[in-house]
């Protein structure tokens, strides 16, 4: 006979019925709203963007036209500097162009820390400058548009993750208009690194995607090595999971890329040596790329070298080493946790790419405010990793940090020298740190040998 069931008593239900939004559901709404809130106030300064000269364009264009003024044996631009900048200024007090002589008027002369084929690739825009300041645009436009659509079904479908790419694409990302009134390369950076992650995520099942993404990655690094740390992880992302017979020609397809674009490079200059003038000239001298915050530089490195007195290189390995240390750390702790003969799971090349873009953040000893367009890659990652709370409040922290505190700056004209929004800016890669270590998932993973790939 079965015991007799007592009733239990219905629980008290509210006559209205409210939404259930977990803390992390709110803070990525009150994203979305800050962004719309910053698009807001940056309303009066965003129609003029079109109308800056592009004073890092100037140089990319401006080299590779100067350059068929100049006879051969004076190609090579890291050498032949003056007269490079002697031709500039002809070049523009006979163009008439107003964009062209107000950018000239703000760097009259070329600042080359640039590799020697990202120059020789300036030659593939307009001869005339408007025309290519006005095609770089766009292309920078397409690139970011494409770029961040692609970036939303890595969502898996999450709404609040979805809402916030969205408001980043169409609203006040302040880095992504810094990088078009500059015209600057970080828009078509971020398009190349999700070409690469997408590439990536198609090695396992066509080994052909593999040999693309590491004749692709390369060419990234070669152009502007600044992002030289997330290549390098999807590079070995794609290479690792190659089978073993295509693991060769990998590597010989990549030396190949290499050295074909070298190779370009050094024709185009006419100068074999000009890679390793490019070089002497960037690492040579120890101050090199030490651009002070005044010109914009935001880099932690650059700001504790100041305070400590400490070589910027020095501080860089140091942030380098320690956040790449608990990465690994935390791989290390994942293996442990996973039973012995349960391999681990395969961390995706979107979390390689966002720990690579958090690592150059954290590292570099010149971080321009317009790098963080290349952090809308943790971003989505966070957007979309994790049940809990956490790493999506540290990607809302880290987004607020390097989307609206700029905008803060330059749009109400605050001294810059204010040391508590230095402090913000130098360390907004901190929170997007702390939210992919806090993931569930996250870091660079050590997998087991896993046969069937072989």
């Amino acid at each position: 006979m079965l015991p007799e069931r007592t009733a239990s008593p219905r629980p008290r239900r509210w006559p209205l019925k409210f939404p259930r939004l977990g803390l992390a559901a709110c803070a990525w709404w009150l994203a979305a709203g800050v962004l719309v809130a910053n698009f807001l106030a940056l309303w009066p300064v965003l129609p003029q963007v079109p109308a800056q000269p592009g004073i890092d364009f100037q140089f990319y264009w401006g080299i590779a036209q100067t350059r068929p003024d100049l006879p051969p044996q004076q190609a090579n631009p890291y050498r032949y500097l003056m007269q490079y900048n002697a031709l500039l200024a002809q070049r523009v007090a006979a163009s008439g162009d107003p964009l062209l002589v107000q950018a000239h008027a703000l760097r009259p002369e070329f600042d080359l820390t640039n590799t020697p084929l990202v120059y020789a690739l300036g030659a593939l825009y307009p001869a005339r400058y408007a025309p290519a300041l006005r095609w770089h645009r766009g292309l920078s436009v397409l690139a970011f548009g494409l770029a961040v659509a692609a970036l939303l079904p890595l969502t898996n479908g999450a709404a609040l993750g979805t809402v916030v790419l969205t408001v980043l694409l169409a609203a006040g990302y302040w880095p992504f208009w810094l990088n078009l009134a500059v015209g600057n390369l970080a828009a078509l950076q971020l398009a190349g690194l999700v070409v690469g992650i997408g590439l990536a995520r198609r090695t396992r099942s066509s080994p052909t995607a593999g040999l693309l993404n590491v004749a692709w990655l390369t060419a990234l690094v070669l152009i502007k090595p600044n992002i030289a740390l997330p290549c390098a992880l999807l590079w070995w992302f794609s290479l690792a999971h190659l089978p073993r017979v295509w693991r060769l020609p990998a590597l010989a397809v990549s030396v190949a890329c290499a050295a074909g674009l070298l190779t370009y490079a050094a024709r185009f200059f006419a100068s074999p040596a000009i890679w390793l003038d490019w070089l002497w000239v960037l690492f040579g001298a120890p101050n090199r790329l030490a651009y002070d915050y005044a010109l914009g530089n935001v880099s932690s490195a650059h700001w504790l070298a100041q305070t400590t007195g400490l070589s910027v290189r020095v501080i860089g390995a140091l942030f380098l080493a320690l956040l790449a240390g608990a990465f690994g750390l935390q791989a290390y702790w994942r293996c442990q946790r996973a039973a012995p003969w349960v391999p681990v799971k395969v961390s995706e090349p979107h979390e390689w790419a966002a720990i690579g873009v958090v690592l150059t953040l954290a590292s570099a000893p010149v971080v321009w405010p317009h790098y963080a367009v290349l952090a809308i890659i943790p971003l989505a990652w966070l957007a979309r990793s994790g049940t809990r709370a956490w790493p999506k409040i540290a990607a809302l922290l880290g987004l607020l940090a390097i989307a609206t505190v700029p905008a803060v700056k330059w749009r109400w004209q605050l001294a810059p020298t204010t040391s508590g929004l230095r402090v913000i800016e130098s360390l907004a890669w901190l929170p997007l740190a702390l939210g992919l270590l806090g993931c569930s998932g996250a870091g660079l993973p050590m997998v087991r040998a896993a046969s069937h790939e072989d």
